[in-house]
């Protein structure tokens, strides 16, 4: 196996165990200085406000039910079917979603630049 694919893959669920845990000294080592998130109920939300808003996500479960990586040198497009259970200040976001994340190597150590997330009609 590509030991890029299998980074990325690994890297991908310690993200969203993180975020899961709150693990705000991971996300900011995980997250690019210049990271967004790109949502079609949110619009686009940069990184200091994502962060800002993770004690107020109670995660009980997420898996990835998909996941392919493709690799283009310093560059790596995740895209994943995607579930979680979860809550945002008390409103519901549980279900699944498709996920594109973009990440970037530098100086040897990834990060992830940009994610885009829809729920999924099932």
């Amino acid at each position: 196996m590509n030991k890029t694919i299998d980074e990325l893959k690994e890297l991908s669920v310690a993200w969203m165990q993180a975020w899961k845990d709150n693990d705000i000294a991971f996300l900011e080592k995980v997250l690019a200085p210049d990271f967004r998130l790109l949502t079609s109920e949110l619009g686009i939300m940069p990184r200091e406000q994502w962060l800002a808003n993770i004690p107020n996500y109670i995660c009980e479960e997420f898996a990835f039910k998909e996941m392919e990586v493709r690799e283009y040198g310093n560059t790596g497009i995740v895209q994943s079917a995607y579930f979680q259970k979860a809550n945002f200040k008390g409103q519901d976001r549980s279900g699944d979603f498709l996920i594109t994340d973009v990440w970037v190597k530098h100086d040897d150590v990834w990060k992830v630049v940009h994610r885009h997330t829809t729920y999924k009609k099932i």
